[in-house]
């Protein structure tokens, strides 16, 4: 499995990891992490195995994170923002989705496509401001629970 990723970084409470979306076993749609229902990793079981919760206690799974906007059943997701252009503007900001999570970087890519893949340091930013994003794949930025 190689190294964890930090403790300090998953769990329930603010300005940890936040999961965009997961696909619990057997509940048949894709749930959304919001503000009202935000989901985040419990605890790492492989390299890509996480047991995945929401706030609220009601769900509890082991899911694999996968680098797709919309994951299947048994998948999540956690979306980063990053200005994919070199163009010495900030405002072109893209969404990419995490393929695998490591103590000080993340490996993403654009929505299942492997040939997009990037591998960035990242930073877990609770003000959601995407100017602090360096220009041309310098800075990943993962959402957190507030």
């Amino acid at each position: 499995m190689g190294r964890p990723i930090q403790k300090r970084k998953i769990g329930q409470g603010s300005g940890k990891i936040q999961v965009t979306n997961a696909y619990f076993t057997g509940d048949g749609a894709v749930t959304t992490g919001s503000v009202n229902n935000e989901l985040y990793i419990d605890r790492q079981r492989g390299s890509l195995q996480f047991i995945v919760k929401n706030k609220d206690g009601s769900k509890s799974q082991k899911l694999k994170l996968v680098g797709k906007a919309s994951p299947a059943e048994g998948e999540f997701n956690i979306a980063v923002t990053l200005d994919d252009t070199v163009d010495g503007s900030l405002d072109d900001s893209a969404v990419y989705y995490v393929t695998k999570l490591h103590n000080k970087t993340v490996s993403c890519q654009p929505s299942a496509d492997a040939s997009g893949r990037v591998h960035l340091p990242y930073d877990l930013r609770t003000d959601g401001d995407n100017e602090v994003l360096a220009d041309g794949f310098i800075l990943a930025n993962i959402d957190v629970q507030k």
